[in-house]
């Protein structure tokens, strides 16, 4: 699951930018991200889980020797989300094929989606968090116009949030960043046809509230 989210998603993201006991109430905390990613039952069948999928550590652990390069990027990106009130984060791949699960998200053939989800302390500590962008990548401005680009309240996200949603060069791609409570989620799909794509990352932002 090589450079899944660092070099896959983050290439057209660059695009984006460039060219968020009875009668007894228990206090319940917020969803563990691993069970708001995204899941095999939100995608169309044909898709398989990318070995690692689930919390960071099980990411991290599984790139560090296969993908030093990318180990370093997350890592420093999962510290710093740390250093700004992260207390978990979940990522999750699915691709048609398992040989791309290998190399970076969306450069294979077939059909692949991923997400990454971090969990905050605070709602005020996600919101702050998702005004400085992720893994280095700013938020497109609300003005912008792009084409397939949309930012805030249009989304169906809320007004922190954007999403790209455009076919390159002959490949759909699906782009959203947005935040939600306590969690900020990005979610990625390459070769998805845009309503399951759309559907998936709904699905995952359901979990969210």
């Amino acid at each position: 699951m090589r450079r899944v989210l660092v070099a896959g998603a983050w290439a057209l993201a660059f695009c984006v930018s460039g060219c968020s006991v009875a009668g007894t109430s228990l206090p319940i905390g917020p969803p563990d991200p691993q069970t708001v990613a995204l899941q095999a039952s939100d995608l169309p069948s044909g898709l398989h889980a990318c070995p690692g999928s689930g919390s960071i550590d099980s990411y991290l652990q599984q790139i560090r020797s296969k993908d030093p390069d990318s180990y370093s990027s997350v890592k420093d990106a999962w510290d710093e989300f740390q250093r700004s009130g992260a207390d978990a984060a979940a990522i999750t791949a699915y691709t048609e094929q398992s040989s791309a699960c290998g190399g970076v998200l969306g450069a294979g053939q077939g059909k692949s989606a991923a997400s990454f989800v971090i969990r905050y302390k605070d709602q005020s500590s996600a919101v702050a968090a998702y005004r400085k962008g992720i893994l280095g990548f700013p938020n497109p401005a609300s003005a912008q116009q792009t084409p397939g680009l949309t930012v805030g309240e249009a989304t169906g996200f809320g007004p922190n949030s954007w999403v790209y949603n455009q076919t390159i060069q002959g490949r759909a791609a699906y782009i959203a960043f947005w935040e939600e409570k306590q969690f900020d989620i990005l979610v990625f799909a390459a070769d998805l046809d845009p309503g399951d794509a759309t559907r998936a990352a709904r699905a995952v932002d359901s979990r969210a509230r």
